[in-house]
């Protein structure tokens, strides 16, 4: 009997008292919280780099008659004739990917005539082109630009002229 109730002493001693386990389940809980805390940061993070990366860089616009295989201009030229088939405007870019929306706004002395996305497709580095196809009628004589966008944010945008050819 004298070793039953030793033994009942030892498990007494070795039971934490009440304080010792409310103070565990305070770390315990600040422990998950600060844990969660971190994770949402980090959730956080990853989605601004990723929004981040998808970020197309324009380095140059260029308004030509015609691109190459690679969406690269053939020439440059600052203005059009009237008579001319179509707009060309060849945009090097850097993080394109598919994926991404870009568009070219087309605008005739101040007023937006058409919007389009790229004609082709490149991935990483590389030359977008745009086109616009004349009207029946041929072109306006007058002042044009073209901007570029991804979403609601302008690029670079590109002015040039058309200037009336006699018939």
């Amino acid at each position: 009997m004298n070793q039953r109730k030793q033994l009942q002493k030892q498990m007494l001693r070795s039971q934490p008292d009440r304080s010792d386990v409310k103070s565990w389940k305070r770390r315990y809980t600040q422990g998950i919280l600060r844990s969660v805390v971190i994770l949402i940061g980090l959730i956080a993070l990853t989605v601004f780099i990723a929004i981040r990366s998808h970020r197309v860089e324009v380095t140059s616009i260029v308004t030509t008659t015609g691109v190459d295989n690679d969406g690269a201009p053939v020439d440059q030229v600052a203005s059009y004739s009237s008579l001319d088939p179509a707009f060309y405007v060849a945009v090097q870019v850097e993080n394109y990917s598919p994926d991404v929306s870009v568009s070219a706004q087309w605008e005739h002395d101040g007023d937006l005539i058409a919007e389009a996305g790229p004609d082709n497709v490149v991935y990483g580095r590389g030359w977008l082109f745009f086109s616009l196809v004349a009207p029946v009628s041929g072109w306006d004589a007058g002042f044009y630009a073209v901007t570029i966008l991804q979403k609601d944010r302008a690029l670079g945008s590109r002015s040039f002229e058309v200037v009336s050819t006699g018939e």
